[in-house]
């Protein structure tokens, strides 16, 4: 695959900073992240590398409760699952 980038203002949640840059994508990997400029870019978006958000809702997935279940059961190693939103929504079936 070739290498992609994104600019933006990065995220860094280590020094409490937030600068404009560039991420370069290599192989599905961080490659490189380089700063652009020491100020926020008022009008980009928010870039914050290695975040992984594993907030999803039941009915964002487009799956039936039970098939959400299957899988959601199968990927949880490190994400909370929220089973009581699985049974109001199952309840309502």
């Amino acid at each position: 695959m070739a290498p992609f980038n994104f600019q933006g203002n990065i995220v860094d949640i280590f020094t409490k900073e937030i600068f404009y840059g560039e991420v370069t994508i290599e192989n599905g990997k961080i490659k490189t992240i380089q700063a652009k400029s020491k100020t926020q870019n008022l009008k980009s978006n928010f870039i914050l590398p290695g975040f992984i958000d594993s907030h999803v809702h039941i009915e964002s997935s487009m799956l039936v409760p039970s098939e959400f279940a299957k899988l959601a059961s199968r990927a949880r190693k490190n994400s909370p699952l929220d089973t009581r939103a699985i049974a109001r929504k199952v309840s309502r079936l």
